[in-house]
């Protein structure tokens, strides 16, 4: 199930798609840092596992971590790419943030 956004926009915009859809009904603040990816230099399957990964990641905050800060950074260079989601939130039941 391929997101049409990711047709329409290439994953750069639809990067900042879920991030813009999140901003306007969170209470968080939310910080990007996001390349420019054309959408043509990675494999369609990527493309999907990224798109669906930051909408997960988005959605798991809203439900869980009570934050009030989250900051989401897209990387992409020849050989990798990295997609880093993180909060200020409450963390896992049971869990203990680190000092």
């Amino acid at each position: 199930m391929r997101p049409v956004v990711l047709d329409r926009m290439g994953l750069s915009l639809c990067d900042h798609g879920p991030v813009e859809e999140f901003r306007e009904y969170v209470q968080f603040e939310i910080v990007d840092s996001i390349d420019d990816i054309e959408l043509e230099s990675i494999s369609p399957p990527v493309a999907i596992s990224v798109y669906r990964i930051l909408q997960e990641s988005l959605n798991n905050i809203v439900k869980h971590a009570e934050a009030k800060h989250v900051a989401v950074s897209l990387v992409c260079n020849d050989r990798s790419l990295a997609l880093e989601v993180e909060d200020d939130g409450s963390g896992l039941p049971g869990k203990r943030k680190p000092d």
